[in-house]
């Protein structure tokens, strides 16, 4: 029984490390270098997470939204860049626009926790 388990795991590993990603990955220095517009930046946490501090010159789009409609974010081949809290959101994010015909897909190292911990600019919406 013990082999058998150990060869399953070896398959799920050698599979999850073969399966295409399908996105790109950006630190935060090479976002804050690109120029204001060279990438649409989308926070896919919920409007109060977005509240409490952001990327500058991101929109809030959440996960659910997202999953919900197709039509939230322009067609073609634009530039995104996609982050939330910690990965797990941004992923699930990713992995939907790139089954929707997006190819140009980035996701944030760190998301907003490694922002933070970086003490990078941080933007609040206009009240």
């Amino acid at each position: 029984m013990k082999y058998i388990l150990a060869a399953i795991i070896t398959l799920f590993v050698s599979f999850c490390a073969n399966a295409e990603k399908v996105y790109k990955d950006i630190s935060q220095q090479e976002l804050l270098k690109a120029g204001k517009g060279e990438f649409l930046i989308v926070d896919v946490r919920r409007p109060g997470e977005f509240e409490e501090g952001h990327v500058p010159n991101a929109i809030n789009i959440p996960l659910a939204d997202i999953q919900a409609s197709g039509d939230l974010l322009p067609p073609g081949d634009i530039p995104i860049v996609m982050y939330c809290r910690s990965g797990k959101r941004a992923n699930k994010a990713l992995i939907i626009m790139h089954e929707r015909g997006h190819s140009n897909l980035f996701h944030l190292e760190g998301d907003m926790l490694g922002w933070f911990d970086a003490e990078l600019p941080v933007a609040y919406p206009e009240k």
